[in-house]
């Protein structure tokens, strides 16, 4: 299927001065711009935005950004949504490359990853950067684990899955491919669909963010084999087979 129009659609939450650089790449994209929406959620002060193209939704309770993702959805009037967290600086030829993947045969979903060298140059920060591109560049083109932070669905595909679940306050985007794939869909992953992560790292910031990734990924595990248990009854994978294949793209 020929798509068109792209709509871009940032969370965004406090830190206007990340958002403001994340903003200025979306603008300084190759191709021309079609819709950019910006979801405030719940931002103290209310976050501010001075280019006039862009449309501003704001969310009146502090829900995360699954839901600012899915507000921001539904208002959109492209037929592909390309979502970018706000602390991303995105390539210039990002939106040039999710056109020209999705070009491809069954293609339901792209997503990019975490360039390098780090925007952040502390260890700590730099560290995490290069463990997620290593990570991310590493797992198979058709993994689950998709990142939301570069992430780019057909409208209508999302719109009629119901987009992310917003019970979850993180692996939201892990769900959402794994659900893809049992759909049997395909799921891309571009190596060369890049963003710079504007995200600085203390010792223990770092620890508390592998720790709620892997409780998610647990989580999403046990799920994962509750819902398959009549398969394996009946001759699908055995439940070690679905481990693996579970743990396997595994990025904390």
């Amino acid at each position: 299927m020929k798509y068109n129009s792209i709509s871009f659609i940032i969370p965004a939450y406090k830190n206007q001065q990340v958002l403001d650089l994340c903003l200025n790449s979306i603008f300084t994209q190759t191709r021309k711009i079609d819709e950019v929406i910006v979801v405030d959620d719940a931002s103290n002060p209310p976050i501010q935005i001075k280019i006039p193209e862009i449309k501003i939704l704001f969310l009146t309770k502090n829900l995360g950004p699954a839901n600012a993702r899915n507000l921001g959805a539904l208002q959109a009037k492209g037929d592909i949504l390309f979502f970018v967290d706000s602390d991303i600086i995105l390539d210039s030829e990002a939106r040039e490359r999710v056109l020209t993947g999705f070009s491809e045969k069954n293609v339901v979903a792209i997503h990019g990853i975490y360039s390098i060298p780090s925007y952040f140059k502390d260890f700590i920060s730099a560290y995490k950067n290069i463990y997620w591109n290593f990570n991310q560049i590493n797992r198979s083109d058709n993994s689950f684990s998709i990142c939301s932070a570069i992430l780019a669905v057909p409208q209508k595909i999302f719109l009629t899955y119901g987009g992310f679940n917003t019970d979850s306050t993180i692996g939201e985007d892990r769900e959402f491919g794994l659900f893809l794939k049992e759909k049997g869909h395909h799921v891309s992953l571009d190596k060369n669909l890049t963003g710079t992560h504007i995200r600085k790292f203390s010792f223990q910031q770092l620890m508390q963010h592998h720790f709620q990734n892997t409780v998610s990924l647990i989580g999403l595990l046990l799920a994962s084999i509750r819902k398959h248990g009549a398969e394996t009854a009946s001759g699908g994978a055995g439940h070690n087979q679905r481990l693996s294949i579970l743990i396997s793209p595994l990025v904390f």
